[in-house]
């Protein structure tokens, strides 16, 4: 697991790699915001939603719910 910040645009392009940066991270977030219990979980690890990226836990926690993108 990666130990340093991922940027909301590179986690999007790592699950969604075919489409432009822009379009990968606002799919990544329609689907981290529909999910009320990810939202939830992020938030407990200092997520909020002005943030331009998620910590190493709040990737995690991430790639726990929706799958290893990396793989």
């Amino acid at each position: 697991m990666k130990t340093t910040f991922v940027t909301k645009t590179d986690l999007g392009q790592a699950f969604f790699p075919y489409i432009s940066p822009r379009s990968a991270r606002q799919k990544l977030m329609q689907i981290v915001m529909d999910d009320a219990t990810l939202v939830a979980l992020l938030k407990q690890h200092g997520y909020a939603e002005s943030s331009h990226a998620f910590s190493p836990r709040q990737v995690e926690i991430i790639v726990d719910r929706l799958g290893n993108p990396w793989k």
